[in-house]
C-alpha cells in the first residue's frame, strides 16, 4: 500500500483548501455586496412612498387650516380660497392614492394593512365633513353671522363642524404617518448618513404639521378679532413646545462632520427666517391675543406673512430629502461595482480552483 503524503496527495490537498478557501472569500463578498444592493433599492422605494405620504400630510394640514378660518369668518369664502382648498385636497389625495399604489403588495399585511385601512376610514371620515362644511363657508352672511359663544353644538350646526373639523383632520394626518413609519424600510446594512437624513425629514415633517396649527389658530382668531381664550393659549404653547422639540432634532445634524451642505446651509435659512425675522411678526399678535389689544395684523396680512415664513422648512424638507435620495443611490451603484466585482471574482476562483485540481491530478 503506498503512502497516503505522497507529493501529489499533498499538493492536491493544498490545492483543494486553498481554492476552497478563496471560493469561499469571493461567495461571502458577493453576499454581502448583493445585500447592499438589496438595501439601497428597498430604500429608495421606502423614500418615495414616504415622501408621498409627508406631502399628502402637509397638504391635508393646509386644507385644515383654510377650513378652519373660512368657519370663523364672517362672510363667505373668495374664489380664490375656494380654488386653494379644492387645490389642497386634490393634491393630498392624489399624493396618498399614489403612495398606496407603490407599497409592496407583499407589505400590506398585518400592521400595515390595517393602518392603511385606518387612514382610508378617516379619509371618508373627512370627506362627510367636507360635505357639510362646504355650504356653509359659501353662504352670503357667513358662518360667524350664527354662531355665538353661548351656542353649543348641540343647537348650532357650524359650533359642531368647528368643534368636529380640527380633530377629524388632526386624526388623519396623525395616521398617514403611523403608516409611513410602519411601511419604512430598515435596512439590515449600515446607511448611517441616509438614517441621519430621515430623521431630519421627520422633524421637518413635524415642524411644518405644528406650525400649520398655530397658523391656522391665529388666523381664526384674527378674522373672529377675538381674544385667545384660556384653552387656544394652552394649544398654542402646545404646539409651539413640539415645534421646537423637532427643530432641536434638525439643529443636531448641522454640526456633523459629514453633514450635506445643502442641508446645512437650508437650516441656518430657517433659523435666520422662522425663528428670527417671522418672531418678530408672530410674537407681538400672541402677546396682543392674550391681552385682549388690537391685533397689529388683520388676518390676510397673517396668511400671507406666515405663508412665507413657512417657505424655508419646506425647503429644507425637500433638500433633505433630495440630499437622501442622491446619497442612497449612491450607495445603490457604489454597492453594484461591488457586486460586478464579485462576480468576477467568484467566476475567476472557480476557473482557478478547477484549473488547480487538474493540473495536480494529471500531471
Amino acid at each position: 500500500m503506498g503512502s497516503l503524503f505522497t507529493v501529489r496527495n499533498s499538493l492536491s490537498a493544498i490545492s483543494g483548501v486553498t481554492t476552497t478557501l478563496l471560493v469561499w472569500l469571493a461567495a461571502s463578498f458577493w453576499l454581502g455586496a448583493e445585500s447592499q444592493r438589496r438595501d439601497a433599492a428597498r430604500t429608495l422605494e421606502s423614500m418615495a412612498v414616504a415622501d408621498l405620504l409627508i406631502e399628502s400630510a402637509v397638504a391635508w394640514a393646509q386644507e385644515r387650516g383654510l377650513i378652519h378660518i373660512s368657519l370663523s369668518t364672517l362672510g363667505p369664502v373668495g374664489s380664490e380660497r375656494r380654488q386653494e382648498i379644492d387645490n389642497q385636497r386634490l393634491m393630498a389625495d392624489a399624493a396618498f392614492g399614489k403612495a398606496l399604489a407603490q407599497l409592496r403588495p407583499t407589505e400590506l399585511g398585518g400592521d400595515i394593512a390595517a393602518l392603511a385601512l385606518d387612514v382610508e376610514r378617516r379619509l371618508t371620515a373627512v370627506g362627510a365633513l367636507r360635505q357639510q362644511i362646504d355650504p356653509f363657508i359659501q353662504q352670503p352672511y357667513g358662518p360667524r353671522a350664527r354662531a355665538s359663544p353661548s351656542n353649543s353644538p348641540e343647537v348650532d350646526p357650524v359650533v359642531a363642524l368647528l368643534d368636529a373639523w380640527f380633530p377629524t383632520m388632526n386624526g388623519l394626518v396623525m395616521a398617514s404617518q403611523r403608516l409611513r413609519h410602519a411601511a419604512r424600510y430598515r435596512a439590515r446594512t449600515a446607511l448611517r448618513d441616509v438614517e441621519a437624513l430621515q430623521e431630519i425629514k421627520h422633524a421637518v415633517w413635524l415642524m411644518v404639521e405644528f406650525a400649520e396649527r398655530e397658523r391656522a389658530m391665529i388666523a381664526a382668531t384674527l378674522a373672529a378679532r377675538d381674544p385667545f381664550s384660556l384653552d387656544e393659549v394652552e394649544r398654542l404653547s402646545w404646539y409651539r413646545g413640539r415645534l421646537e422639540q423637532a427643530w432641536m432634532v434638525a439643529e443636531t445634524y448641522a454640526p456633523r462632520q459629514a453633514a450635506a451642505q445643502a442641508v446645512v446651509d437650508q437650516i441656518a435659512r430657517v433659523r435666520d427666517d422662522y425663528f428670527g425675522a417671522f418672531e418678530a411678526i408672530r410674537a407681538p399678535i400672541i402677546r396682543a391675543g392674550m391681552a385682549d389689544a388690537d391685533y397689529p395684523s388683520d388676518v390676510d396680512e397673517w396668511l400671507g406673512q406666515s405663508a412665507a415664513a413657512l417657505v424655508p422648512i419646506h425647503e429644507l424638507g425637500a433638500t433633505t430629502a433630495t440630499a437622501a435620495a442622491v446619497l442612497t443611490a449612491a450607495h445603490r451603484a457604489r454597492s453594484e461595482r461591488q457586486v460586478l466585482a464579485a462576480s468576477v471574482a467568484l467566476v475567476a476562483a472557480f476557473v482557478l480552483a478547477g484549473f488547480t485540481l487538474w493540473f495536480v491530478i494529471t500531471r
